[in-house]
């Protein structure tokens, strides 16, 4: 069987087929993939938003811890017997401030002094110093029994940015003692070592004037250096316009990665926290996505695109070998369908095996199938109209033998028939003589008849003439 037959002139819908295919296993795959991204880049944000209250939550946390643990430090040492004793030991109470300091890394210095300006300190300090002159001092003499916080400054000697508690007692002797310590935020960036916040991110402590404490990022930023003035920073202005204790502000003009996290602690609180991500922090993310997303398009186009090519082409072989059969059929050689299921290749048995007549079969089974039964149809119907020409040919035969006998008796019909006619013509001739004569025998006796009456007439007149005579 030859049915290699070119239809390249003819449209196709092979073509249609595999592009449909195509499209059908591109597009779900491209919608998936965006759909992918878009959720994963919302984990992504959630993540990092977890990471930021971490952080700003952890570094609040430590510094009320560290407040809190001065505070009852302080509290604490006013109750040793060297800091209540009548005589202002000096050197002993400088050991004793020298080993708190030792103890706890978070102070800088501690120094305990009374209202006659003597004083021990864990620090040399400079000649002429007297305590009672210091703010410190003066805030705890005034709120006695309680620590009190300075405002965070610039130590003179270290040049780090610190704060001062201080607590006021009443010595054995009655005299008023303040008992102090620098402390410093440093401590406070430790525990954010193994925290990370995104690829990018940074948790800052503040005061609540915008002066930078502490600082842990990611990135090495000068600008988040300890004392550093932030209060003209955007995400500063923003925290501070929120009316919010803590939560998330956006900032205006960037992407919802880079919003801010942010907690102002307890009411009242003179420090504030808060977190951030650069707007690029999921890039690395989104481009390992997108290669990945694009990796495995490729790799589905690929297997469709081969899928469809197999479809088209088992497609064109099935509809060739069905076009042959109907070309021949054309030519009047009505052969059934008959297929070699055993093809040269996988896509000539996969298409012999799909246009193989069958009545149960696939849908091109079913057209084989019937094909077969309208040939078989058409054959009978054939046959049968061979028998009845034949006996159409039989009864011809006949009819022409009749056919010639009639011709005989009607050319004897005609001969007669001609003979009447000239005999009728003859008559027909005769009677219109007859008629002519009867014609004018008529017209005689009209005009007979119109003499008779002129006479009436002219008689009629003779009489009344005569009547009048």
């Amino acid at each position: 069987m030859n049915n290699n037959t070119s239809y390249a002139k003819y449209r196709s819908l092979g073509k249609w087929i595999a592009s449909v295919l195509v499209a059908v296993g591109i597009v779900p795959i491209v919608v998936m993939l965006i759909s992918s991204i878009s959720t994963t880049t919302g984990v992504l944000i959630e993540r990092n938003n977890l990471s930021k209250e971490s952080a700003v939550d952890l570094i609040q946390e430590e510094r009320e811890h560290l407040q809190k643990t001065s505070e009852a430090m302080l509290k604490k040492m006013a109750t040793y017997p060297e800091f209540t004793a009548k005589k202002f030991d000096r050197q002993q109470l400088a050991r004793e401030v020298k080993k708190t300091c030792n103890a706890n890394d978070a102070l800088l210095s501690t120094t305990v002094a009374d209202q006659d300006d003597n004083y021990a300190s864990s620090d040399k300090l400079p000649a002429g110093y007297k305590p009672t002159s210091r703010e410190w001092y003066q805030k705890a003499v005034a709120d006695m029994g309680n620590v009190i916080w300075t405002l965070p400054y610039k130590d003179a000697e270290s040049g780090v940015y610190v704060i001062t508690a201080a607590y006021a007692y009443k010595a054995q002797d009655g005299k008023t003692r303040v008992v102090t310590s620098d402390v410093s935020f440093n401590a406070l960036e430790r525990p954010l070592d193994n925290l990370r916040i995104g690829h990018t991110g940074r948790v800052t402590l503040v005061s609540d004037d915008g002066i930078a404490l502490a600082s842990k990022g990611a990135i090495d930023d000068s600008h988040y250096s300890r004392g550093n003035n932030l209060s003209n920073d955007k995400m500063y202005k923003a925290i501070k316009a929120s009316n919010k204790r803590k939560g998330f502000v956006h900032i205006d003009g960037e992407s919802k990665v880079a919003d801010v996290y942010f907690n102002k602690g307890e009411a009242g609180s003179e420090y504030w926290a808060y977190a951030y991500v650069m707007a690029s922090d999921l890039n690395n993310e989104r481009h390992t996505m997108m290669i990945t997303a694009g990796v495995i398009a490729v790799v589905v186009a690929i297997v469709v695109i081969i899928v469809a090519l197999f479809i088209s082409g088992a497609f064109k072989a099935i509809s060739e070998t069905l076009l042959w059969y109907f070309k021949k059929a054309e030519s009047g050689n009505l052969d059934e369908i008959k297929v070699d299921k055993g093809g040269n290749s996988f896509k000539e048995r996969i298409a012999a095996r799909l246009v193989a007549p069958d009545q149960k079969g696939s849908e091109f089974n079913r057209i084989a199938f019937g094909y077969n039964k309208m040939i078989d149809a058409v054959g009978e119907l054939i046959g049968n109209v061979k028998k009845q020409s034949a006996n159409v040919a039989e009864k011809s035969a006949s009819l022409l033998e009749l056919s010639k006998q009639t011709g005989k008796a009607t050319e004897e019909v005609a001969q007669t028939i001609t003979g009447i006619a000239e005999v009728t013509s003859s008559q027909a001739q005769e009677t219109q003589q007859s008629v002519t004569k009867l014609e004018e025998l008529s017209k005689v006796i009209d005009e007979l008849n119109e003499s008779v009456q002129a006479m009436n007439a002219e008689s009629d007149e003779s009489a009344k003439i005569n009547q009048d005579n």
